[in-house]
């Protein structure tokens, strides 16, 4: 998030620094205490503006006819606390992941969900079922989740055995001024990269076409959404080797990462590019619409699978400390992507906007990937392209291109969901041939099972 100013990456970097660092253990909780400090304020400010806004938005924004200006207006306060807690729960959330307690933290966000959401739908159900009843749960639920998240992060930073007030530290906060800000500048850019063309789409295209290209892109985040816990719990673990000046097991690492996130990500991809329309009929019934999704989907899905590749050297950046290879990649993006969305959107309609996302992917990518390796690791490029990346891309290449050749998917949803699973199933095992690091651990696990 914009609001989120960087503070909880940064946080997480911090920690993940200071933890493997020896006699840095009071420092951790120094940390927490002035990170808080100084992004508490920031919270506070986003429900106060909602909160003095609130009537002007539902007056003069809004377009009411069934709720009262009154109630919506105090559903509109309310929701500023709940997303002013959630900024800062995010921060605590952040802490843990530099801290490595990705299972903590995950149970805390389920948690969190499960209160606000099953809540609401007793609160709805059985008490009060207006608008601003839900935004005051809502409200509720999210201050105690990031209380609980607090309370989890102190008590996971403070010194065993040892009677400790924390101390607030300017000299932390300067410190990593650069890298927060630079975590900021490129969570703007990414929200103009990543809606950009629906902004335009917005404008150029009929609704019931707009309604089909959001649906197009909701389908092309799939790589991303695999890839993307991989990395974040990645990157505490690189900045700690970092740190500590371990370039051999850093290079281990990477290696590792970047062949789990070939893994994770290929398959899913094949079987989407292979059978997309398919995948849409099933999962929305209606094979007309499936028909013109398709074409824009593959675009986008491509783009969004060579963003995805690039997750493990972007975890070097922020394990090294340095973001401005990102920031200036982003920008370039920018400046690329606008002018290719406007016009292709344009003259091509609904695929413009895959086909402008693909394009600038491929202009910008593997440059990035170049130099990242370039600056943080030359001497592991060659592999990582080769074993981590190339041949494993190259077999899914053909696979996508065999695969609507040889199979085909039933209609049903229960027989067509089944054929698919056990499409994926198989390239996953083919791509994990590929990938020497997931093979000779797959190799491992068989030798113990037989003895």
């Amino acid at each position: 998030m914009i609001a989120d100013l960087g503070f909880a990456a940064t946080l997480s970097r911090q920690l993940a620094r200071l933890t493997v660092l020896r006699g840095a253990t009071r420092e951790r909780g120094d940390e927490v205490f002035s990170f808080e400090r100084v992004y508490a304020p920031v919270a506070a400010l986003v429900a106060a503006i909602v909160w003095i806004m609130a009537e002007t938005i539902a007056t003069r924004w809004l377009q009411l006819s069934v709720l009262s200006v009154a109630e919506v207006t105090t559903a509109i306060r309310w929701m500023g606390v709940a997303i002013a807690a959630q900024l800062q729960m995010s921060l605590y959330y952040g802490g843990l992941m530099g801290l490595e307690r990705q299972a903590l933290a995950n149970v805390i966000q389920v948690g969190a969900n499960i209160l606000r959401n099953l809540g609401a739908v007793l609160i709805l159900w059985k008490f009060s079922p207006t608008v601003s009843s839900f935004a005051e749960w809502q409200a509720f639920a999210n201050v105690v989740s990031m209380l609980v998240a607090r309370a989890t992060l102190m008590s996971a930073v403070k010194p065993a055995g040892q009677s400790y007030s924390p101390t607030f530290s300017w000299a932390s906060i300067r410190e990593s001024l650069h890298y927060t800000g630079g975590m900021a500048g490129m969570a703007i850019l990414s929200v103009i990269l990543t809606q950009t063309d629906k902004l335009f789409a917005s404008r150029l295209l009929p609704l019931e076409t707009l309604g089909l290209y959001t649906i197009a892109s909701s389908v092309a985040l799939v790589p991303l959404m695999l890839a993307t816990p991989i990395s974040s719990a990645i990157i505490p673990r690189v900045t700690g080797l970092v740190a500590l000046n371990e370039r051999g097991q850093l290079a281990a690492l990477y290696h590792r990462g970047a062949q789990l996130i070939s893994l994770a990500i290929l398959p899913a991809a094949v079987v989407l590019l292979a059978f997309m329309e398919q995948v849409v009929a099933l999962w929305m019934g209606r094979a007309a619409e499936a028909e013109l999704i398709g074409p824009s989907a593959r675009f986008l899905l491509l783009g969004q699978l060579i963003q995805a590749i690039s997750l493990m050297p972007y975890c070097l950046t922020l394990g090294f400390g340095d973001v401005s290879l990102n920031l200036r990649f982003a920008l370039a993006s920018v400046f690329l992507l606008v002018p290719l969305s406007y016009a292709l959107l344009l003259k091509v309609g609904m695929a413009g906007g895959g086909i402008a996302w693909l394009a600038m992917n491929l202009l910008t990518i593997p440059l990035y990937c170049r130099f990242v390796h370039g600056r943080f690791l030359p001497e592991e490029f060659k592999r990582w392209l080769a074993e981590d990346v190339g041949k494993a891309l190259l077999v899914a290449s053909a696979l996508a291109l065999a695969l609507p050749r040889l199979l085909s998917i039933p209609e049903g949803r229960l027989a067509g969901g089944a054929v698919l699973a056990a499409i994926w199933l198989g390239v996953s095992l083919i791509i994990a041939g590929m990938l020497p690091v997931i093979r000779a651990w797959i190799v491992g696990k068989l030798a113990v099972f037989r003895s």
